[in-house]
């Protein structure tokens, strides 16, 4: 599902390989495998929250979030494959894609906080990310969202 990389944890501690999809602990330059998912390869979207011991995944059809000591899984659901675009730490908030519609879910729950219809195809393509209730194009746009509506 996409381009090899690794990832390393905000505090240095995890190391995560999309590629193999092996989660491994780092101490004192020594490496542990902790976990290895062979079932599918490489995750569309992986990323380390910024302040805790956990990884956010994403497989194409389910949201997970795991604590990287033992990769237990601490919630997951369903997003029925829409297109995943990113998740805003700052909001904790996550966006998709998907029928010419964005969707903003809050990512402890699941529970679609807000959906925002655009005529064209073309459009999504050029937003990379949700940021602090923006949408943020790859063309320097910025699109402030009224977080208050559905």
């Amino acid at each position: 599902m996409g381009k090899k990389f690794i990832l390393l944890s905000p505090n240095g501690k995890y190391i995560f390989c999309n590629y193999s999809n092996s989660l491994y602990s780092e101490n004192n330059g020594k490496h542990t495998l902790i976990w290895n998912n062979t079932s599918i390869f490489g995750y569309a979207y992986c990323q380390f929250f910024p302040n805790s011991d956990q990884i956010a995944l994403y497989d194409g059809n389910n949201f997970m979030i795991k604590n990287c000591i033992d990769m237990s899984t601490v919630l997951s659901y369903n997003l029925n494959g829409e297109t995943f675009i990113n998740v805003d730490f700052n909001t904790n908030n996550l966006l998709t894609y998907t029928n010419n519609t964005f969707k903003i879910y809050d990512v402890s729950t699941g529970s679609l906080i807000k959906t925002i219809p655009t005529s064209s195809a073309g459009f999504s393509s050029t937003i990379d990310l949700l940021f602090n209730n923006y949408l943020i194009s790859d063309l320097g746009y910025e699109f402030n969202i009224n977080m208050t509506k559905k």
